[in-house]
C-alpha cells in the first residue's frame, strides 16, 4: 500500500462508513428524512453485529450535520473509539453523521483538514507543533487529547538486535507523509542511532510489514501498538517483532490528538462541541467493551481482521492513561503538559520560533465533567512503559481561556 497513492489504501479500507453522502455544503438539509434514514441504518447495523447498544436520545435536532474525520493512518484497531461512537449512535444523538477517512499519516491528515477535505483530523501533538512552527498562520487547533504519551517506536525482528545503536548503517523503513517521516532524524537520535549512517527506505505500510519480516529492511518506524499487525505478517515467516518505544528513551511527548480548523471553531462551535462529547463517549465504551468496539469497527470496515485489531486496540489503551488522567478523566491535560511537549519538539527539531499552548490547543470544548474509567477496565501496561506513564505530575486542568 503506497503512502503517496491513496487508491492503494483501499486494500485495508475499501469501505468508508457514511450514512449520508453529503458534501460540506449540505450543512442544512431536510432533517426528518435524514433522521429517519439514520435511525433505520443504525438499527440495521447494530442488530446485524449483535452489539447494538441503546444510547439515550435527546430532543430531536433541527438538522443532521454530515462531517468527516480523517484519521492519522489507515483505519485499524486504534480507531475503535470512533467506530463505537458511530455504532452506538453517540454521534447521531448529537445530530452528527460522521464519515471516517484514512490518511497517509498525521502530517497528511493535517494538510487535508487545512485543505477542507475533512472537518476533523487526528495527528500527534508534535506534528501540529512542527506545522505551526513552519507556518504561524496555521488555522488549526487541537480540541481533544487522546494518547497522553506517544506510542512512537522503532520495530525490529526479535533476536537480531539487542540495542538500537546496533542499527547504525542499517536499512530503516518509513512511510512518507507519516509522523515518523517528519520526525525521522529525531527518532533515530533519541534512540542513539547515527542518522547519517542509516539507509532510509520509503515504503507503504503493508510493505513495511513484509519488508521487516523478510529482512528487506532491518527496522521500521512504527507505533508500539502496530506490533500485532507486524507479528501477524512475521508469523508467516516464523519470526516475531518487538519495538523500542521512544518514551523509554526520554522522548516522553504526548501522542495523538483530535484537531479542527479555527474557521470550524468560530463558525460551527456547536458541531465541534458535539463531536468532542460523542468521541469521549466512544472512548469510554471502547475501553470498557474492547471486543464489542472492535466488532463495530470490523463491521464498518470489513477488510479488517477483528482478532488482530482487538490486540492492536488493547495495546493502544494504556497510552490514553497516566495517573492524572485516571484521576481527572479522559481528555485531561495541563498547561504544563502541553508546554513540556512543545519545548521537547522545539528542542529536538531545532525550532527557533516561540510557541505557546494557546497557539495549538483549545480546551474549551471539553465537558465540565470529564469521563473517568475504572482501573479494572484498563489493560496492563507494557512493562517498559510503566515508569513513563506513571510519573506525570498533577497540575491544574487546561480547560479555560484558550479560545482563539
Amino acid at each position: 500500500m503506497e503512502k503517496n497513492a491513496e487508491a492503494k489504501l483501499v486494500d485495508r479500507n475499501n469501505v468508508y462508513l457514511t450514512l449520508h453522502m453529503c458534501k460540506q455544503t449540505c450543512m442544512s438539509v431536510n432533517s426528518k428524512i435524514l433522521l429517519t434514514i439514520s435511525v433505520v441504518v443504525a438499527l440495521v447495523v447494530g442488530f446485524s453485529i449483535g452489539a447494538f447498544v441503546y444510547a439515550p436520545m435527546v430532543a430531536p435536532t433541527t438538522t443532521i450535520t454530515p462531517v468527516s474525520a480523517i484519521m492519522d493512518w489507515t483505519i485499524y484497531g486504534e480507531h475503535a473509539p470512533f467506530a463505537s461512537a458511530i455504532g452506538n449512535g453517540y454521534y447521531g444523538t448529537q445530530g452528527l453523521s460522521v464519515t471516517l477517512l484514512p490518511s497517509n499519516g498525521g502530517a497528511d491528515a493535517l494538510r487535508k483538514v487545512v485543505a477542507g477535505d475533512a472537518q476533523f483530523g487526528r495527528a500527534t501533538v508534535d506534528t501540529v507543533t512542527e506545522a505551526y512552527a513552519q507556518n504561524p498562520n496555521l488555522n488549526v487547533k487541537i480540541i481533544l487529547m487522546q494518547e497522553i504519551v506517544t506510542p512512537e517506536s522503532l520495530c525490529y525482528v526479535n533476536g537480531k538486535y539487542s540495542t538500537p545503536s546496533q542499527l547504525d548503517g542499517k536499512k530503516i523503513g518509513v512511510v512518507p507523509g507519516s509522523a515518523q517521516d517528519a520526525f525521522f532524524n529525531v527518532i533515530l537520535s533519541t534512540l542513539g542511532i547515527n542518522s547519517g549512517s542509516v539507509q532510509r527506505v520509503d515504503l507503504g505500510f503493508s510493505q513495511l510489514l513484509s519488508g521487516l519480516a523478510t529482512s528487506q529492511i532491518d527496522a521500521a518506524n512504527c507505533f508500539y501498538a502496530d506490533l500485532p499487525s507486524y507479528n501477524a505478517v512475521a508469523s508467516q515467516y516464523h519470526e516475531t517483532v518487538s519495538a523500542w518505544p521512544l518514551a523509554t528513551f526520554g522522548y516522553s511527548a504526548i501522542g495523538n490528538a483530535i484537531f479542527t480548523t479555527t474557521q470550524m471553531i468560530s463558525q460551527h462551535p456547536d458541531v465541534v462541541r458535539k463531536f468532542v462529547q460523542a468521541t469521549l463517549q466512544g472512548e469510554v465504551y471502547a475501553v470498557q467493551n474492547p471486543q464489542s468496539a472492535v466488532n463495530m469497527l470490523a463491521t464498518q470496515f470489513p477488510t479488517l481482521n477483528a482478532t488482530t485489531e482487538l490486540a492492536t486496540w488493547q495495546d493502544y489503551m494504556p497510552f490514553y492513561f497516566n495517573q492524572q488522567v485516571k484521576q481527572n478523566g479522559l481528555g485531561y491535560v495541563t498547561t504544563q503538559d502541553i508546554s513540556a511537549d512543545i519545548n521537547l519538539t522545539v528542542h529536538t527539531m531545532n525550532i527557533s520560533s516561540t510557541i505557546s499552548p494557546q497557539n495549538i490547543y483549545d480546551g474549551t470544548f471539553l465537558p465540565s465533567q470529564l469521563p473517568t474509567i475504572s482501573s479494572s477496565s484498563i489493560p496492563s501496561l507494557p512493562t517498559s512503559i510503566i515508569p513513563v506513564l506513571q510519573t506525570a505530575q498533577i497540575n491544574k486542568p487546561l480547560t479555560q481561556g484558550l479560545h482563539p
